[in-house]
């Protein structure tokens, strides 16, 4: 998967990196990191079901 820079700062924003960093800062230190950003995503899908009581 290839992130653009925008998509780089908006996934850094959501984490709680986000808190000690300037939205300036963030934007600066996303612009120099050479983008686009080449990741992997990995996922793990859970289903939960409450139990049946009384059976």
């Amino acid at each position: 998967m290839t992130l653009t820079a925008e998509d780089v700062t908006g996934l850094v924003a959501m984490t709680p990196t986000a808190r000690h960093l300037d939205p300036e800062e963030l934007r600066y230190r996303v612009a120099g990191s050479g983008t686009p950003v080449r990741v992997t995503a990995s996922f793990l899908v859970s289903v939960h079901r409450p139990r049946r009581t009384g059976q």
